[in-house]
């Protein structure tokens, strides 16, 4: 199951390469749509190095009963360590399943429990690494996300 949702989403953050043209706002989220295939997209700029982008994306898929979360983060993270991913009070760890020329890739399944606990949060965590020890942290607002998922349900 996991290497067919890495197949799937190495299909569409190869066919995106994050150029894909922009689709309905929502807040801090913005659904795109291909091929008839939705996604709830959120992009962050790096404060301090305006040229790295994190995204963020949720997407139904049909190898899946559940929406996936699909982490992008910039080349150069420690795979080992894989991701983190912090909503409310759940900590989890996923593991990278793909790097391509613009993004290492991590994908987390969100059952109606996990994914009821993000739309009432604020915002959600992720941790990733760099080097064996030196933890980086990036939160993506949930702001909007709701009416994102929904729209994607029309």
């Amino acid at each position: 199951m996991r290497k067919l949702l890495a197949l799937v989403f190495t299909g569409i953050l190869a066919a995106s390469a994050w150029s894909e043209n922009s689709g309905q706002t929502y807040q801090d989220w913005q659904v795109i749509c291909t091929s008839g295939h939705c996604k709830a997209r959120q992009t962050l700029v790096s404060a301090d190095e305006k040229k790295l982008a994190y995204s963020s994306e949720i997407a139904n898929v049909k190898a899946s009963a559940h929406p996936i979360l699909s982490v992008q983060l910039p080349l150069g993270v420690y795979l080992p360590r894989g991701l983190g991913v912090s909503i409310g009070e759940r900590n989890l760890e996923a593991p990278f399943t793909v790097c391509l020329p613009q993004a290492c890739q991590a994908l987390v399944q969100l059952d109606a429990a996990l994914l009821e606990s993000l739309l009432q949060e604020d915002a959600f965590s992720v941790r990733f690494y760099t080097t064996e020890s030196a933890p980086h942290s990036v939160d993506f607002s949930t702001a909007g996300l709701a009416s994102a998922l929904a729209s994607m349900r029309q």
